[in-house]
């Protein structure tokens, strides 16, 4: 179920008003669809959670394997071919943090960074706005900091070939049940169960059909694949076979550091960093110099819940770069 995020401050969704959904472009299935030049997908990565869970520390701030957070996840996207431009939102609060992030590490397709909104898809929105010359926009997490280059490629490619919108997935493998109170009333499927992650790649006419709509009719939705799915769309699944698990908790945090940076692990330096170089992902330049952040912003009160600001957790930054 589909929790509502009470209204708050900052800015509100651009898109308000409801148009007919265009016809999604029309992709031979017989055989795959290649990625080019001409294909033109931006990412937006959504920073503006509230880490309510995370024991008051900022996610995406938290220094993981000498990187933030957030780093990770604009790391695959210049490493990824497929995407041309990035969109950041991020909270109020952050906005300072985050820019002086791209201009340490020297991304150079962080086209803008962006305050979120009251709700997850408000933020989407806002991302989707700033983000020009795009057919295609790839959604993402910044709280999962192991989606690689190739699978948001993959991703991309599903969703030209298959559907106009593709999700990354992973397969069920406990037993689920359905539960009403505490009395089990079935055993749902388990062959047919999937757990969808982020990237989500969308037609990006047809999804800011979706989010117009889910203004006007009121709608609240925890991903993007929803919106198509209201809206009478097919949505695609890619397997992701590395590990893309959300950090929500404290104990999440220990597993990914221990992914990060243990053997085989990914962080900088690691073997695993270079095997990931070796099969494909181009390394960055190197931005010259350790930078760290002086300012601690504070948190601005609030009467009420919003991703624009969290007096629950603290925002204290990682270093800029590794």
């Amino acid at each position: 179920m589909a929790i509502a995020i009470p209204s708050g401050g900052g800015p509100q969704s651009p898109l308000s008003t409801s148009r007919p959904a265009p016809a999604l472009p029309v992709t031979g299935l017989e055989e795959p669809v290649a990625v080019n030049d001409e294909t033109h997908c931006g990412a937006v990565i959504v920073a503006a959670g509230t880490s309510s869970r995370m024991a008051g520390q900022d996610k995406v701030a938290i220094d993981l394997a000498g990187k933030p957070v957030l780093a990770w996840s604009v790391d695959a996207c210049e490493r990824c071919s497929a995407i041309s431009s990035v969109a950041l939102v991020v909270r109020a609060d952050q906005l300072d943090w985050a820019r002086a992030l791209v201009a340490a590490r020297g991304w150079s397709k962080v086209a803008a960074v962006r305050e979120g909104g009251a709700r997850r898809q408000d933020s989407v929105a806002l991302g989707v706005a700033a983000l020009e010359g795009c057919e295609w926009i790839a959604i993402h997490d910044a709280a999962r900091p192991f989606a690689t280059a190739d699978l948001f490629t993959r991703c991309l490619e599903s969703a030209l070939q298959h559907s106009g919108c593709s999700v990354a997935a992973t397969r069920i493998n406990d037993t689920i049940k359905r539960v009403s109170g505490v009395t089990v009333a079935a055993t749902l499927p388990r062959e047919e169960l999937w757990a969808a992650q982020t990237p989500q790649v969308c037609h990006r006419a047809t999804l800011e059909q979706g989010l117009a709509q889910a203004n006007a009719e009121g709608w609240t939705v925890t991903d993007e694949a929803m919106l198509f799915e209201r809206l009478g769309q097919p949505v695609t699944v890619v397997e992701s076979t590395d590990p893309n698990f959300k950090l929500t908790t404290p104990a999440d945090l220990t597993v990914a550091r221990a992914i990060a940076g243990g053997p085989g692990g990914r962080g900088p330096g690691s073997r695993g960093a270079e095997e990931q170089r070796g099969k494909g992902d181009v390394a960055m330049g190197s931005v010259g110099g350790r930078v760290q952040s002086s300012a601690q912003p504070s948190v601005p009160d609030s009467p009420t819940t919003s991703r624009t600001s969290s007096p629950s957790s603290q925002f204290s930054p990682a270093p800029l770069l590794p």
